[in-house]
């Protein structure tokens, strides 16, 4: 089972459709530059997010984490961001 969820974890790190989670804070100009250069770069929403510093790590993980982006997002965003 551990290895499926590793397996699930490492599809959902590389998948560029997470950026749309982090529209509602970075705006949609900044999220297309972040998925246009995952694509070119072969490197991770979430790699290009820290090192550009648009966003602290634990605020990062709390917009991308896969049980909330399955529900509605009803004041999370700003929970997040803050």
């Amino acid at each position: 089972m551990s290895r499926i969820r590793s397996s699930v974890a490492i599809l959902f790190e590389r998948n560029i459709g997470i950026v749309t989670a982090l529209v509602p804070v970075l705006g949609y100009d900044t999220c297309s530059q972040i998925a246009r250069r995952a694509l070119v770069e072969n490197r991770t929403v979430s790699e290009l997010v820290l090192q550009e510093e648009l966003l602290s790590e634990k605020a990062l993980a709390s917009l991308l984490r896969p049980e909330f982006l399955t529900r509605p997002n009803v004041g999370r965003v700003e929970e997040a961001a803050m």
